[in-house]
């Protein structure tokens, strides 16, 4: 996940806990989607303390953690049809 990212996730999981983000890489033909979710409390105590905008690097918690995780508790049912479309 990005800087752009990883506050725009923070802004929704501060709201709903259990909210997770569905990030779509068009160029990145090994996978369709990925789904995370920030650190509790850790990537959450990051994002929250900084002050930073645009695109910019996130330091890792000092303790080894990840500032974001992938969703294990979030199932994706492939049969179902999901499409994109991109309108530019």
């Amino acid at each position: 996940m990005s800087s752009v990212d990883l506050h725009t996730q923070h802004s929704y999981q501060m709201m709903i806990p259990e909210a997770f983000a569905i990030v779509l890489a068009p160029t990145d033909t090994s996978r369709s989607c990925g789904l995370f979710r920030l650190t509790d409390p850790d990537g959450m105590e990051i994002l929250k303390n900084c002050q930073e905008k645009g695109f910019h690097p996130h330091k890792e918690p000092d303790n080894g953690n990840p500032v974001y995780e992938h969703c294990s508790n979030v199932y994706k049912n492939s049969n179902l049809r999901f499409e994109i479309f991109d309108l530019r």
